[in-house]
């Protein structure tokens, strides 16, 4: 019960952070949302900020969990798994209206010069998405679809910041048009094996 509780507050904690930001998100809007009385917060986490490094956890794993099911799908080439694993995320964006792109990437412009313990989780979650994205990269050279003299860790590092920029664009413009053109020039130009040559 303890657990579940833990969850669905992290999991508040993730919807409201996107929406808004984690300052102007307050505990007591969370405990609300669950159905948590008021002083159990302290129960759960140290502090706020120990909230915040959860949430930013939780939201790692669950986009690394979506990246991980692409990267495992056999009926596809790597690079067609790869091309997947970024358009899958446009399904999200309508239903928040453009509003909310990558929790992570939002909270590291809050945070970064305020939380270091907080910045240390973000970078742990680009980490392991970069991780994930640069084994797929291995995979699509194994398969000659990429260039074998890219370095892997230095494109995936390269998409994936591109992505980070495109979404935050489709925040402030209020329509899909960056990410929309991110993917189009990053897989049907920058990865497309003709262009190596």
């Amino acid at each position: 019960m303890k657990k579940d509780t833990k969850q669905k507050l992290i999991q508040a904690g993730i919807e409201a952070m996107q929406e808004k930001s984690y300052h102007s998100v307050g505990i007591k809007e969370i405990l609300d949302s669950v159905g948590v009385p008021k002083g159990s917060f302290y129960y759960y986490f140290k502090s706020k900020e120990d909230f915040g490094i959860a949430v930013i956890d939780e939201f790692a794993r669950q986009h690394a969990a979506t990246i991980r099911f692409f990267l495992e799908d056999r009926s596809k080439t790597p690079l067609e798994r790869l091309k997947d694993s970024f358009v899958s995320c446009l399904s999200f964006y309508p239903e928040k209206e453009c509003g909310s792109g990558c929790l992570v990437a939002k909270l590291n412009h809050e945070v970064m010069n305020h939380s270091p313990d907080m910045s240390a989780a973000i970078r742990n979650a680009f980490d392991m998405w970069q991780a994930l994205y640069a084994r797929m990269i291995r995979e699509a050279q194994n398969a000659g679809e990429i260039d074998p003299g890219v370095d892997p860790e230095e494109l995936a590092a390269f998409i994936q910041n591109s992505w980070e920029g495109a979404v935050m664009m489709m925040q402030d413009h209020k329509n899909y048009g960056p990410v929309k053109n991110n993917i189009k020039f990053i897989f049907d130009r920058l990865l497309n094996r003709l262009s190596w040559n």
